[in-house]
């Protein structure tokens, strides 16, 4: 079986920083913050194999990257797409699920 580059894109980066860095000063639990941040590594790296298992993405009320799909880790969501050409899957952001996400997509 192929395997797929796995990139994650500066945005998606810093929703990674900025959800540890609230854990960590807001709710006082470096560690939790560490294994979520851990959590997150581990479910985008499982993407490099078989990426297509997520379910895309349809709002036809929003304007979405056409093949965008995601997936839950805890109480947050992963956004990627893939290119399967380049068979590349790009994490585009990781977001609360309850956030309004089709605005920030």
């Amino acid at each position: 079986m192929e395997t797929y580059q796995v990139i994650q894109t500066q945005i998606a980066e810093n929703d990674i920083i900025e959800i540890a860095r609230y854990i960590t000063k807001e709710l006082y639990d470096r560690d939790a913050a560490n294994r979520l941040v851990d959590e997150f590594y581990a479910a985008m790296r499982s993407l490099k194999e078989m990426p297509q298992r997520h379910e895309e993405i349809k709002d036809e009320n929003y304007i979405i990257l056409e093949g965008t799909r995601r997936f839950g880790v805890r109480n947050y969501d992963i956004y990627y797409s893939c290119d399967e050409v380049q068979r590349v899957v790009y994490i585009r952001r990781v977001l609360y699920s309850k956030r309004e996400w089709q605005r920030l997509i």
